[in-house]
């Protein structure tokens, strides 16, 4: 009997009956996925974050619903710490064609407290997935700087771990011509 590629892990969840998140002993995650009921396990090329959320919603209105896949990218240390969150949504076939890929989240944190400097940098953007159509918000951004001159802005090393994803042009998206296109600002 052949061993699934994803056996050695420390822990696995099957989601949706086709994908499986598997984290290994540093807590890292990996994601597989299974193209047809009958085929063999596949790991989904260069995703492996500490959080890997998984949703699906019917955005094309077309056969299976796509796969909205979230990843977190962390930076931890002391005193410094940031994150980007990307989300991915991906229509499911034999192989798993990228419709959309959008940074909803990044953060940058200092907190020095020997000398009380504190800077402080969040930019986020929602978006809502429903049938035939995916809802982006505008970005939000905060910044709060005590004793610090940092720039507000994402740490440059994570958003390129993150592979560099752009926040979305905010509005409404919709399924036109075999691909997601902005349709409106409401």
């Amino acid at each position: 009997m052949q061993q699934e590629p994803f056996s050695f892990y420390r822990d696995t969840t099957l989601l949706f009956g086709k994908y499986i998140v598997a984290h290994d002993d540093e807590g890292y995650a990996s994601v597989f996925y299974k193209p047809s009921s009958d085929g063999a396990w596949a790991e989904m090329p260069q995703v492996y974050g500490r959080t890997i959320m998984l949703d699906t919603a019917n955005v094309d209105k077309q056969g299976e619903p796509e796969l909205l896949l979230t990843i977190e990218y962390k930076r931890s240390g002391n005193p410094d710490y940031g994150t980007v969150r990307t989300l991915y949504v991906l229509r499911p076939g034999l192989t798993l064609d990228s419709l959309l890929a959008v940074r909803i989240e990044c953060s940058d944190y200092h907190h020095a407290w020997e000398n009380g400097e504190l800077y402080n940098f969040g930019q986020s953007q929602q978006v809502t997935a429903g049938y035939g159509f995916l809802r982006i918000g505008p970005v939000r951004t905060t910044c709060e700087r005590v004793r610090s001159t940092a720039p507000c802005e994402c740490n440059a090393d994570d958003l390129a771990q993150a592979g560099r994803v752009p926040f979305a042009r905010p509005g409404r998206y919709r399924w036109q011509r075999g691909r997601l296109a902005w349709f409106s600002s409401r």
